[in-house]
């Protein structure tokens, strides 16, 4: 409840929002979402995670897990990137993926047997684009 006292204002248990980006996201190129996707792989995952698509013909084909080097469900090879936290340490849960869009190749998170070479080589292939940051130092002054 607001209460006005003259012209002073009075706010009581008043609170504040603040917003802090993450800075995930590192360009203006669209992002095509998919909303609804499956993750899995009995992990908690954490929003910039780089995922891999379990292939056709395995079980859980369709269905998003980290890309990890050894996997040989399909799930080696970059596709997408989390866009929220997921746990699906339980069993599988619904998340949203991004297909496309430009991201900040300091932000993501690779799994240690993946380069950061070969993810940016892997997901240009879905028109997902890895950039590094932007100095804003003056280069005459390098």
């Amino acid at each position: 409840m607001v209460t006005n006292v003259g012209d002073n204002p009075s706010l009581p248990l008043a609170t504040s929002l603040s917003y802090n980006p993450d800075q995930l996201i590192a360009g203006d190129e669209k992002i095509v979402t998919d909303q609804q996707a499956v993750i899995t792989g009995g992990a908690l995952l954490t929003r910039g995670t780089v995922l891999g698509m379990i292939a056709s013909g395995h079980t859980g084909s369709g269905h998003y897990k980290k890309a990890v080097a050894s996997a040989n469900d399909g799930s080696q090879t970059p596709i997408a990137i989390l866009l929220e936290d997921a746990d699906a340490s339980g069993g599988d849960v619904t998340g949203a993926v991004a297909l496309t869009g430009e991201f900040n190749s300091d932000r993501i998170i690779l799994d240690n047997s993946i380069s950061l070479f070969d993810a940016k080589n892997a997901l240009r292939d879905v028109s997902i684009h890895l950039k590094g940051p932007v100095s804003r130092s003056d280069p005459s002054n390098e």
